[in-house]
């Protein structure tokens, strides 16, 4: 008799689990991409890349403060009520960092 296959691979043939990984790793490609794209943006209009990372640090720290938040308010409401509130937020944060840029603040 074989021993069951193991490691992180072998997670992924659990009932669900692949999609719920598939899925999860979509989600989280505008994130890293927010990311990408303000580190650009503020190097573009700075010519610099310490306020680009300043601007991307300040990113990180409003998530990593944010996200708790958005948890409980899922948790307590539901996604279907807070992921548009949430969708509109980033939208209009994503469209104040383009504006300030072209502002050259």
């Amino acid at each position: 008799m074989s021993a069951a296959p193991t490691g992180p691979l072998s997670l992924l043939r659990l009932p669900g689990a692949a999609a719920a990984f598939l899925t999860a790793s979509a989600g989280r490609t505008g994130t890293a991409m927010t990311v990408l794209g303000l580190l650009w943006l503020v190097h573009a209009a700075t010519g610099s890349y310490g306020p680009a990372a300043s601007a991307t640090a300040a990113f990180a720290v409003a998530e990593a403060m944010l996200a708790p938040c958005a948890a409980r308010l899922v948790d307590r409401h539901g996604q279907v009520r807070v992921l548009p509130v949430q969708a509109l937020a980033h939208a209009g944060a994503a469209s104040a960092a383009v504006a300030l840029a072209a502002a050259g603040a």
